[in-house]
This record gives C-alpha cells, sequence and structure tokens, in this order.
C-alpha cells in the first residue's frame, strides 16, 4: 500500500496540497474548519509526517529571517502598575518568550485582566476579533481566579503553578531538584546546623514541593524550617539566633539586609543561600531558576501546539520542569 501523503489527503478535500500542508501546521491564514477537515482526514487515512521532510523544512525555515505569523497574548491578572518583583526575575520569563518568539516570527502582547479596565470576557472577544489564538497565563499577581476565555479556540500554556483553572500545560522550575541541589552544595561545604526561612504562600503555590525537598534530603541532618506570611526583620533574627544556625536558605535581598544590620556578615559569620535568585545577582550565592530559558521553553512549547492545531483544554495536561543554575558568588 503507497504511503498517505498531503497530496493523498488534498485529491480526497479536493483541496490544494499547499492548503493541507498549511492547515496540518495550524496556520491561522487557514479557516478553522477546514484546519478541523484535514486533520479529521488526516487521522482517518493514518497520515504520518515524515520526520526527515520535516526536519530538512525546519532547516530550510532556520536559513531564514521568519516573517510575522501571529501574536501570542500574555495575560495577567493584574494591572500593569503592579510590582512583579515577588516573582524573583519575573522579567526575565517575559524577556526569554519575546526573544523566542522573534526568532519564531511571533510578537508577543500583553493583556492586563484586572477586572476594571478590562475583564475574561472581552478579552475573549479581543482575542477572537483579532485572531490571536496563542495565549501564555503569566504568573498570577492577585487571588487566582478562573479565566472566562474560549478555551475551545485557544491554544494555551501557563508559568508555574498560581494559575489553577482550568489545567493547562506549564513550563517552570523543577522546585524539588533546586532546594535539594542547594542542600548537596551546602552540605558539601561542611555547614551543619542548616535553616530554612520561607513564604508560606510561595511554598503552598509550589505545591510545598520546596520545603519537602528540604526535609527529604535532610533527613540525616541537624535542620529547621520556618514559614512566614510577611518577611518581619525581627522575626527572622529572632529565629537566626535561637536556632544558632550555620547557614540559611531563605530570600536573599532581604535576608543578607537584615543579617548586615545585625552585624552578622555572610559568609564569614554564617552561610547564606538564596533559593530564588535573578539570572544577574552579582552578591548572594544560590539558585537562578533559569527564567530565561524557561520563558523559551514555553513559546516553544506553545508554538509547536498551535503550528499543529492543537486547542482546548488538554485532556491530560504536561508539565515541563526546568532545572536552576548555581551562581558562585560572595556569601557561602
Amino acid at each position: 500500500m503507497s504511503p498517505v501523503t498531503q497530496k493523498t489527503i488534498a485529491e480526497v478535500l479536493g483541496l490544494d496540497v499547499s492548503t493541507v500542508s498549511k492547515a496540518l501546521n495550524g496556520d491561522p491564514r487557514i479557516a478553522a474548519a477546514t484546519r478541523a477537515a484535514v486533520g479529521v482526514e488526516a487521522q482517518r487515512l493514518g497520515y504520518r509526517r515524515d520526520p526527515m521532510l520535516s526536519a530538512l523544512a525546519n532547516h530550510r525555515r532556520g536559513l531564514r529571517v521568519p516573517g510575522y505569523k501571529a501574536t501570542i497574548a500574555w495575560v495577567c491578572n493584574h494591572g500593569p502598575e503592579v510590582d512583579m518583583g515577588v516573582f524573583a526575575g519575573y522579567h526575565e520569563y517575559l524577556a526569554g518568550a519575546q526573544a523566542r518568539a522573534r526568532q519564531l516570527g511571533y510578537a508577543v502582547e500583553r493583556f492586563y485582566v484586572d477586572g476594571r479596565r478590562l475583564n475574561a470576557r472581552r478579552l475573549g472577544e479581543i482575542l477572537l476579533a483579532r485572531n490571536i489564538r496563542s495565549v501564555v497565563v503569566a504568573p498570577q499577581a492577585q487571588n487566582p481566579q478562573p479565566l472566562d476565555l474560549p478555551w475551545d479556540q485557544l491554544c494555551a500554556i501557563t508559568i508555574g503553578y498560581t494559575f489553577k483553572e482550568p489545567t493547562l500545560n506549564l513550563v517552570t522550575n523543577d522546585h524539588f531538584f533546586t532546594m535539594t541541589e542547594i542542600m548537596r552544595i551546602v552540605q558539601a561545604r561542611g555547614y551543619r546546623k542548616v535553616g530554612c526561612y520561607m513564604s508560606r504562600a510561595e511554598n503552598e503555590r509550589m505545591g510545598r514541593r520546596a520545603g519537602s525537598a528540604f526535609m527529604a534530603f535532610s533527613k540525616e541532618s541537624n535542620v529547621t524550617v520556618a514559614l512566614f506570611d510577611t518577611f518581619n526583620d525581627v522575626e527572622f533574627m529572632g529565629w537566626v539566633r535561637e536556632q544558632s544556625l550555620d547557614a540559611v536558605i531563605g530570600p536573599g535581598r532581604s535576608a543578607l539586609r537584615v543579617l548586615r544590620e545585625n552585624g552578622i556578615q555572610p559568609p564569614t559569620d554564617m552561610g547564606l543561600v538564596g533559593y530564588a535568585l535573578s539570572a544577574d545577582e552579582k552578591v548572594i550565592s544560590g539558585m537562578s531558576h533559569s527564567n530565561f530559558r524557561i520563558g523559551e521553553l514555553l513559546v516553544d512549547q506553545l508554538c509547536r501546539a498551535f503550528e499543529h492545531g492543537e486547542r482546548g483544554i488538554p485532556a491530560q495536561a504536561v508539565r515541563l520542569l526546568v532545572p536552576s543554575v548555581w551562581l558562585e558568588n560572595e556569601t557561602l
């Protein structure tokens, strides 16, 4: 039996081969009904892409500067005035996504769904009217709320664990690896009494992965964990002194400031590790969560799904976990 090709599908449906090719790649210039019909017929006939031809096509495309293909909506649940510094390196997510989008011929446009100037229902109308079908749900600064968007017509992905409903494919830091790698380094350098000082909300947001990893990896060690609701200088120093710690893992900048104000100079008097640092951190030792890379991979995953015609809420959402990078600075 002859292999099923794009020409076979074109002949069955009475379409041009170029139309079939674009439809199989999710080209938004092809009507949604046509894309759907091509997809159904391709599945019925048992069509399979030729990996060698696909690789050659991708190579040829890589030799050209891509023209504009489509816009990706970067959806925030806050206003533009909100300081996203609560997420260390947040700007790196966006920078990585924008850089990769440009390479692939996409534009990234931010939309602020704060419920006052723009709500989710209105955003859905705007996206459909402008034929924007690719969506990134950015980390949620406000209390996470379900987004009432026309998901069945969108290809969507999210960053991290802050967005709860619906359940989308996501790209995020591998928090369990991050903490176990920190503890491996800290213990290898001779620190024995180690404390982890972490935001309760942050620990909950990541499914307690970092806190659990700290305790699991440290089963045979002398360790302690303290969760805070709001970082408080006095409470932090009281905890450090009460526990007689050799090293602290926690919010890098805030912890370093308080330690120095109280006459403690890392690393001479105590080791200090930042759990989540910006990639450009030059003073505090610790982990950069590879946020620029997360932004790149986010767009890679989204565009691949979009160009393959995937739409709607996934039946089984997948998680892509990205390892952190150790920053060898001055506090350990």
